[in-house]
């Protein structure tokens, strides 16, 4: 696999790709990004948050970053609302001793990221309102991948921070705890352990993941969705129509966006999918018997 730490391997490059290509001044954005490495990452390079890759990609709109050489290929894409990455590696490790403290090569890693500006008028006070992110794939018959999601919520104040250091709230994990997570990995257990769900090779890759966000009515939060996507050995990750959002505010309130798109609705938490289709089958016949 990755390395034991590519949660936060992970992260920090979420953070530094995001943030350091956002600007404060701007309500909305996307940003894509497609690295792959012909080799190891050498401790102290691991070590400074500064991944080298032998060909990367970086877009801040909505076509697809891109990279591929002879050890890997690797595609993201962002658009508001969705997150897309593809990751595939063919070479194994070139460095096992290495890989034991830092992250063993060759590799390749997508980002797919975007983050909107939510403001809820129609009422006063705190309230919350539903999210839901649909996230699918498919990982390759082989060891060695990662897919991780997050959604985050910050201030328009802790986004302009953000965006200045980007690598302070790694550094210092002071980042904010994500509104929705997910992590899998398919490796090979007799040799690493990692964080996240375990899933064999061939296994598919996501979930539905649904909760709430807090707000105050009038006032602006920030949601960042980030899709990542990690591969080496001979591991491969698809997951390119994928990590769907919806929101749902209070029925008798308004979502404006800073980006003025209009996302899904939220889904209900798989928990209770079960209650809601009972409930309609029960509605159902109780109008059939009304009827009758």
């Amino acid at each position: 696999m990755l390395s034991p730490s590519i949660g936060r391997f992970a992260f920090g490059l979420v953070l530094a790709l995001v943030f350091s290509a956002a600007s404060a001044a701007t309500p909305s954005g996307v940003l894509s990004f497609s690295g792959v490495r012909d080799s190891s990452v050498p401790q102290l390079e691991y070590n400074s948050a500064d991944i080298r890759f032998t060909q990367q990609s970086l877009v801040a709109d909505t076509t697809v970053a891109s990279s591929s050489i002879t050890t890997g290929s690797a595609r993201a894409q962002s658009l508001l609302g969705t997150n897309r990455v593809e990751v595939l590696n063919l070479a194994p490790v070139d460095n096992e001793a290495l890989r034991q403290s830092s992250i063993g090569g060759p590799f390749a890693a997508g980002v797919s990221a975007w983050f909107d500006t939510f403001t809820v008028i129609g009422g006063s006070g705190n309230a919350t309102a539903s999210i839901s992110t649909s996230v699918t794939g498919q990982f390759g018959t082989g060891f060695g991948a990662t897919g991780v999601y997050l959604l985050l919520k910050v201030s328009p104040g802790e986004l302009a921070g953000l965006i200045d250091d980007p690598l302070a709230a790694l550094i210092f994990d002071t980042a904010p705890a994500p509104l929705l997570a997910l992590t899998q990995n398919v490796i090979d257990t007799s040799r690493f352990t990692e964080d996240g769900e375990l899933l064999a090779p061939g296994s598919a890759f996501g979930g539905t993941l649904a909760g709430e966000v807090d707000f105050v009515y009038g006032e602006p939060f920030v949601l960042v969705s980030v899709l990542a996507g990690f591969a080496n050995d001979t591991g491969s990750l698809s997951s390119f129509n994928s990590a769907v959002f919806g929101i749902s505010a209070p029925d008798t309130a308004t979502l404006l966006t800073g980006s003025q798109f209009t996302y899904a609705a939220a889904v209900p938490e798989p928990a209770a999918a079960p209650m809601i289709a009972l409930g309609l089958a029960l509605l159902w016949m109780a109008r059939r018997r009304h009827a009758a």
